[in-house]
């Protein structure tokens, strides 16, 4: 009687053993499935930073280029709507 009670305990025990190894696992896919999210949008955080700075630079160059026409053609143009879109 009391091996047969040690036997089911064991068969318990060997049960939510097994639960537990499945819930690690599927654990460890979400933690795996995170880490490519983060890096996914890290890297997509990346190129919108290389955009701004593409954006940046090419406000720069528009901006240069409206004060050449501006000193060039003796006209002022103070409300240019590429320059204001941009910033």
């Amino acid at each position: 009687m009391e091996l047969q009670a040690r036997k089911q305990r064991e068969a318990v025990l060997e049960t939510a053993l097994a639960e537990k190894e499945i819930m690690e696992e599927e654990h460890r896919n979400r933690v795996e499935e995170a880490k490519k999210r983060e890096s996914s949008l890290e890297n997509d955080l990346a190129n919108m930073w290389v955009l701004v700075a593409k954006l940046k630079r090419e406000a720069g160059v528009v901006t240069e280029s409206n004060i050449d026409k501006k000193s060039g053609d003796g006209d002022t143009h103070t409300n240019d709507p590429k320059s204001n879109d941009i910033e």
